[in-house]
């Protein structure tokens, strides 16, 4: 009775707090929440409980800095021992290398929610579209050689959609258009694809090592820092010559989403969301 009065309480959550839908919506979008909305300390002990009390623990560190930050922006350094402690959950859990499926499902789920912003600024543009047809079939690709095969032409791929954001960057200055920020979602889908490649290519920009996001590590990003700032509307830094126009509320309802919802559902590896969790987790009201 217990685990049925938890999963309704958890479905009416997930419903009031969703994304809304690219079919409903000109933007992808997360509502407003406060500290309670999510049960915070439920999500971090049911993580701890399941992997390791150290990625509990990372998990912790990481929204308390996201509230502390300026700009509620979660650094660099935080999100890579994330994703270290996610690869390290999977190895274990399913035995075998590279061990990248929680990163890529959490990945496909970032794609869906900032690309209705470059459809919104490009509505008649495929770029984006065809950069996260090419991440569902590099993600599908069952062994390391096919995945390789399939991104063998990933520098091309990188290289337009810089371009674009050097384009945009160079007449949007101010961002008067609103259009750098969505920009930043080519670049999310094009080193998305080195998340989908499971290790397959160690480009540059992925091997690139720094704790916190500056302007001088703009271009050796990973595909999470792209899409939190196409999300907030900026970056979460000040760059020479550009006007802060992020802001700071939507950098804190993405990494909030990233760590309590989109992380534990890609842990679970199910679909199921919430629902899913608490049976799979033993999470007691």
């Amino acid at each position: 009775m217990k685990l049925l009065t938890l999963a309704f309480t958890i479905l009416m959550v997930v419903l009031s707090t969703g994304i809304c839908s690219a079919a409903g919506a000109t933007r992808g979008e997360i509502k407003d929440m406060d500290r309670d909305v999510y049960g915070e300390e439920r999500i971090i002990q049911a993580i701890a409980a399941r992997t390791t009390p150290e990625f509990g623990k990372a998990v912790a560190a990481a929204l308390e800095s996201v509230e502390k930050h300026p700009y509620h922006h979660l650094e660099r350094g935080l999100r890579a021992d994330i994703c270290q402690k996610m690869s390290e959950y999977d190895q274990g859990h399913y035995g075998k290398p590279p061990a990248n499926s929680s990163r890529v499902w959490i990945a496909e789920k970032q794609l869906a929610l900032v690309k209705p912003l470059w459809k919104q600024a490009w509505k008649d543009d495929a770029t984006v579209d065809d950069l996260i047809d090419a991440f569902n079939r590099v993600s599908n690709a069952e062994t390391r050689e096919d995945k390789a095969a399939l991104l063998a032409d990933w520098e091309q791929k990188w290289k337009k959609a810089r371009g674009w954001t050097q384009q945009t960057w160079l007449k949007d200055t101010q961002h008067q258009l609103q259009r750098f920020p969505e920009s930043l979602v080519g670049l999310s889908a094009a080193a998305s694809l080195v998340v989908a490649g499971e290790g397959a290519i160690q480009p540059e920009q992925a091997s690139h090592i720094f704790e916190k996001d500056t302007p001088a590590e703009f271009w050796y990003e990973d595909m999470d820092f792209y899409a939190a700032a196409a999300y907030a509307g900026g970056l979460p830094y000040q760059m020479e010559g550009f006007v802060l126009t992020a802001e700071p509320d939507k950098y804190r309802r993405y990494w909030r989403w990233w760590l309590l919802e989109a992380l534990p559902d890609s842990l679970a590896n199910i679909q199921r969301g919430y629902i899913g969790i608490a049976a799979d987790w033993g999470i007691e009201p």
